[in-house]
């Protein structure tokens, strides 16, 4: 079992002033107790500029500014194509897959 005071002290760095997560910090966190994250053999990424990420060989999904988006392919200059899936206004019904 790992020591658990290096984790309280950078646990304990990841609010920032105004309330918010410092994403570099939670991601630190993550690193340090080698959490690895599954997301269709995929990786979780979390940072300040670009929120959280679970990316896979079939796409990406992001949870930012307020939604939850996702893409599963690129345009020609290798950016995602996005589509909104959650939003606080609701639910894109386009992008629902039932079984």
């Amino acid at each position: 079992m790992k020591n658990a005071e290096p984790i309280l002290n950078s646990a304990g760095n990841i609010i920032a002033i105004d309330g918010t997560l410092k994403g570099q910090a939670v991601q630190d966190v993550i690193r340090h107790v080698d959490l690895d994250y599954a997301f269709n053999n995929g990786n979780l990424t979390i940072d300040n500029a670009n929120g959280i990420w679970g990316t896979s060989d079939s796409g990406v999904v992001a949870f930012r500014g307020g939604g939850i988006f996702t893409a599963t392919e690129k345009n020609d200059d290798g950016d995602w194509k996005w589509n909104t899936g959650i939003t606080p206004e609701g639910i894109n019904a386009d992008l629902i897959t039932t079984g």
